[in-house]
C-alpha cells in the first residue's frame, strides 16, 4: 500500500523542489542506483500527465554509498513545465520500478507577484 505523500505546493512561476527517501523494513535506506522513478500528475480526472524523470533529468539521487543519504532523491520540477499545468488541485503518484510509492495532491497556485 502506497504511502501518503506531503501535498506537493506548486506554484507558478517558481521551481518546484522535494526529496524522497526509501526505506526497508529496517528504516535503512535502500539503494536507488539503476532505479527507474517516475513521477504521475492528473488534474480533474483528465489522463495523467507524466512527468517521467531519471537520474539527471528530474530526479537527482544522493549519494547512495553513504547510510545517511542511501535512498534519498529530490525531485525537481522546472517552472516552464509547471507553467503548462493548470491552476487546480491535481493528484500525484510516485512509482519506483512501476510500483506506486507515494500519493499524494498537488495544488497549483497562481505566483503573487507576477501573476502568472
Amino acid at each position: 500500500m502506497p504511502e501518503t505523500g506531503p501535498d506537493l505546493a506548486v506554484w507558478r512561476g517558481n521551481t518546484f523542489t522535494q526529496t524522497y527517501r526509501w526505506k526497508d523494513s529496517t528504516g535503512s535506506g535502500i539503494d536507488l542506483t539503476g532505479k527507474t522513478v517516475k513521477l504521475y500528475v492528473s488534474f480533474n480526472d483528465t489522463p495523467a500527465t507524466t512527468y517521467e524523470a531519471g537520474v539527471g533529468t528530474g530526479w537527482t539521487l544522493a549519494d547512495q554509498t553513504q547510510a545517511a543519504t542511501k535512498g534519498q532523491a529530490t525531485l525537481v520540477i522546472p517552472k516552464e513545465t509547471i507553467a503548462t499545468w493548470p491552476i487546480a488541485r491535481g493528484k500525484y503518484e510516485v512509482e519506483l520500478d512501476d510500483v506506486t510509492q507515494f500519493i499524494g495532491s498537488v495544488p497549483v497556485g497562481r505566483h503573487a507577484t507576477n501573476n502568472t
